[in-house]
Parts: C-alpha cells; sequence; structure tokens
C-alpha cells in the first residue's frame, strides 16, 4: 500500500509513504522529478509501522530536509556536466 503526499508550491518533489504489513515497516521516501523525467527517491526512512501523527510528521519534515539537501548537490553537478561535454586524457 501507499500513499502520495504532495508539497506546496512543489511541482517536481512529492513524499511516497509505503506500507508493508508482512514486515511492520513504513517507508517514508522524498522523491524528486528532474527535468520531467521519472520519479526518483532523494532520501528515505524506515519506521515501525505503528506511529503517530506527531511522529509521522517529524519524520516527513527529516525526509524533505534530506531530500532537498540533496537536490541542491544534483543541481550543481548537473550544471558542472552540462560544462563539461568532453575531456580528452593525454598521456605524458
Amino acid at each position: 500500500m501507499e500513499w502520495i503526499v504532495k508539497l506546496t508550491g512543489e511541482s517536481n518533489q512529492r513524499i511516497k509513504i509505503r506500507l508493508k504489513p508482512t514486515e511492520e515497516l513504513l517507508f517514508i521516501e522524498g522523491e524528486f522529478k528532474p527535468h520531467n523525467k521519472e520519479w526518483v527517491v532523494f532520501s528515505t526512512l524506515s519506521y515501525n509501522m505503528v506511529i503517530t501523527l506527531e511522529e509521522l510528521t517529524v519524520h516527513m519534515e527529516d525526509v524533505v530536509n534530506k531530500m532537498r539537501t540533496r537536490i541542491k548537490e544534483y543541481n550543481n553537478l548537473n550544471n558542472g556536466f552540462k560544462v563539461l561535454k568532453e575531456v580528452e586524457f593525454v598521456e605524458d
């Protein structure tokens, strides 16, 4: 089972919450969709499925913060690779 939580003002970011009842685990995943491609998990946290709404909210915030940090790093790398198209290594 899974649920999608949209982030206000962020059409390329979301939280996916997956429940695996047989493992008694809840997975909270921060997903990012770069340049209209497929959704990619940028942060994840697993937790016991017995959870309060307060705990869930705190964990969702942690996942979003970690995801946004990683998105910034991804954007830095992506911008670098846009400039770097070809590399030639010359032997001495």
